[in-house]
């Protein structure tokens, strides 16, 4: 009799814990599984859409009412700052409305490095009519200089 009360015993214990853990899997895998679907990947994707297209828009927008806006009082102004291995000193020429020209007036930049940055960056300056361009790889602070003065000529063309 109590070998047939233990035997029974032991029989609900194994058919518990077998049908608990069956539940179990079957309730967490899923949830987890939906959860993760459901949520995380749509909310990622609206996030990124919603917050990157907009900004970017509306910086195109803001660059490209200030460039049709710019007003200058007419002329040249120069500009010297401090570079690699020196001073720069920039020329600017301003119509009423646009950046004419930017000559590089005397600079003591390295020969194939920063001499070459001043050349890309003023000329990227001028085509987009603002400083905000890209400086040139391993030669920053020639590429900060230039865009440093032809700032503090816009600054004297537009003070006046």
């Amino acid at each position: 009799m109590k070998k047939l009360l233990a035997l029974c015993l032991s029989a609900l214990v194994l058919v518990g814990c077998s049908s608990n853990n069956a539940t179990t899997t079957e309730t967490t895998a899923p949830e987890t599984t939906e959860a993760t679907v459901e949520t995380t990947a749509p909310a990622t994707e609206e996030a990124v859409e919603e917050t990157t297209a907009p900004e970017t828009t509306e910086a195109a927008t803001e660059e490209t009412a200030e460039a049709t806006t710019a007003s200058y009082t007419a002329g040249t102004y120069t500009s010297t700052v401090d570079g690699m291995n020196g001073e720069v000193t920039i020329e600017v020429t301003f119509s009423d409305s646009a950046i004419e020209s930017i000559n590089i007036v005397e600079q003591a930049e390295t020969e194939g490095l920063g001499d070459v940055a001043l050349e890309t960056v003023t000329a990227a300056i001028l085509e987009a009519q603002s400083t905000d361009v890209d400086t040139v790889s391993e030669a920053t602070v020639s590429s900060e200089a230039a865009i440093a003065a032809v700032e503090d000529c816009i600054a004297q063309a537009t003070a006046q």
